[in-house]
């Protein structure tokens, strides 16, 4: 069996928070958590979690996705036009029914949950 190990270095982690598929991939997720959930955070981060990890997040884990979904629904709104450049890569079209700057608040929180050791990983 193959096992990638840990590592402590963030060149992995750049790469694919920066790599045009991952973005992509990480709306079209935000995108399905916003439309299969409720309109909570709490519910829509559960279903993240349960998406990609299939299993509920920690309460440490909510407290830590809350304060970042705060942070980028706070800089989004600030700044509409950062969040439709985001939004515009890949060659997906983005769902237009969901506010560009709420979108783009969840494609973050999508590609941090696609960035974790224990998905990228699966141990």
């Amino acid at each position: 069996m193959i096992r990638e190990n840990r590592t402590n270095t963030p060149l992995q982690a750049l790469n694919l928070m920066n790599d045009v598929v991952y973005i992509e991939a990480s709306r079209k997720l935000a995108e399905r958590i916003i439309l299969e959930s409720g309109s909570s955070a709490a519910d829509r981060i559960q279903r993240g979690f349960q998406l990609v990890l299939s299993r509920p997040a920690s309460q440490g884990e909510m407290d830590t996705m809350t304060k970042a979904l705060s942070k980028f629904t706070d800089y989004y709104a600030a700044n509409p036009d950062d969040a439709v450049k985001f939004l515009a890569q890949g060659k997906s079209a983005r769902n237009s029914k969901v506010p560009a700057s709420e979108l783009a608040s969840w494609t973050a929180i999508a590609s941090i949950l696609l960035n974790m050791d224990e998905a990228i990983t699966r141990s």
